[in-house]
């Protein structure tokens, strides 16, 4: 067992991970991918167990799906097929459940981790029509209109993790198709492209959202559900950038250069140096186009360690890297990767790094499936086209 300790600790981990933050070898987790669906029309389906309203923080939940199973993946996909058609939208009591579940799972299943990230993909062609009614029916809350119930989740959705001043990740990607009823509001209300487009864009605030310091992702809207798949994929990404520094390159400044699925190459550099305790990988910068959204440039990612513990290797993530405004998608091939040290004034290359590398998945990504007759024709491909954004989530 311990010479399996020290193999791994000798690894680099190129993650699609959870947190901004610096571990040790003995803090690396085991990878977890896990998620659940929600369904709705004239009420809404889960996929685990739930009880609403007075029941809903006392009564105990399933587990999610194990996605990097491929029985997990296979029964997700099953019940995405099986949501049942019906007359009515209910989107924002879908949402109102589907935050509940955030909180229970990191609550309950992930015991707080803070290194998951949490995500709710919600695809809905967006005039609820029923939510007040089956939240007053099922005690989850009574509203005079839509807009409070908006309200009330908006509140809802800033506070999921918890008051404290950094909240664990959290984002809402809301989809929204408008060939429906929407198309219809659109042409019986004579409305111009600008006002129909700005209509749009206030239904999908309503269901936007994101944790503190998290960026809210754009808005992804159209007529086309292959396209609304595409641009899904490429906004989507829980990856982040670990990497392994030795020990002996303190009060070096460290380059890490690696490239993405399509070739692009960049570069992050920053200074290895210990403050108090703790190891930091401070006054960073990046290459041309590249940023992190939880790292501002120039800022610093602490370590977890509070001793060196006999560890030979500091391990630092930097996560959510954008590449010119799109998920930067490293290619963990060990060849991509290289690490270089500042001495005397020209960097080196660390030769031994690419021996070093694995990737680690840390994330619970639950989908909100519309399946209202408003999708008329398209309803069974919707569900089709739900399931080609779980495999994006998954692959």
């Amino acid at each position: 067992m311990k010479n399996i300790v020290k193999q791994r600790c000798a690894k680099t981990i190129l993650s699609i991970l959870t947190v901004m933050a610096v571990s040790s070898c003995a803090t690396m987790r085991e990878n977890r991918l896990m998620g659940d669906v929600i369904g709705f029309s004239d009420d809404v389906q889960t996929s685990f167990d739930y009880q609403p309203g007075f029941f809903k923080n006392i009564s105990p939940q399933s587990a999610p799906y194990n996605l990097l199973d491929i029985n997990g993946r296979k029964e997700m996909d099953k019940f995405i097929r099986s949501i049942p058609d019906g007359q009515n939208t209910v989107g924002y009591y879908a949402l109102d459940m589907a935050l509940d579940r955030i909180k229970y799972v990191r609550n309950k299943i992930m015991n707080r981790d803070p290194e998951t990230k949490y995500y709710i993909v919600l695809l809905t062609d967006g005039l609820d029509n029923g939510s007040t009614v089956v939240a007053r029916n099922n005690h989850q809350g009574y509203y005079k209109d839509i807009q409070s119930y908006i309200d009330k989740l908006n509140k809802k959705k800033s506070r999921i993790m918890g008051w404290k001043k950094k909240q664990d990740y959290f984002q809402i990607y809301p989809i929204l198709f408008t060939a429906g009823d929407l198309e219809k509001m659109k042409r019986s209300n004579n409305m111009d492209d600008a006002t129909f487009n700005n209509s749009v864009m206030s239904m999908m605030e309503g269901y936007r959202g994101a944790s503190k310091g998290i960026e809210k992702p754009l808005p992804i809207y159209g007529n086309n559900l292959d396209e609304l798949v595409k641009e899904f994929e490429e906004q989507f990404s829980i990856q982040g950038f670990e990497f392994l520094v030795p020990k002996g390159y303190l009060n070096k400044r460290i380059r890490m250069t690696m490239e993405d699925l399509d070739g692009n190459r960049v570069s992050i550099e920053g200074m290895f140096a210990k403050q108090s305790f703790r190891y930091v990988f401070k006054d960073i910068t990046y290459s041309d186009g590249l940023v992190s959204e939880s790292v501002p440039s120039g800022g610093m990612v602490k370590s977890k360690n509070q001793s060196e513990n006999g560890s030979i290797l500091s391990v630092f993530m930097i996560d959510n890297l954008k590449l010119n405004g799109k998920p930067f998608k490293i290619n963990t091939n060990i060849s991509t990767i290289e690490q270089q040290y500042m001495d005397f004034g020209y960097f080196v290359t660390n030769s031994e790094y690419q021996s070093q590398a694995e990737s680690r998945k840390n994330a619970y990504v639950l989908m909100i499936i519309d399946g209202s007759k408003s999708f008329e024709e398209n309803s069974a491909l919707a569900k089709e086209k739900a399931i080609e954004m779980r495999r994006i989530v998954t692959k």
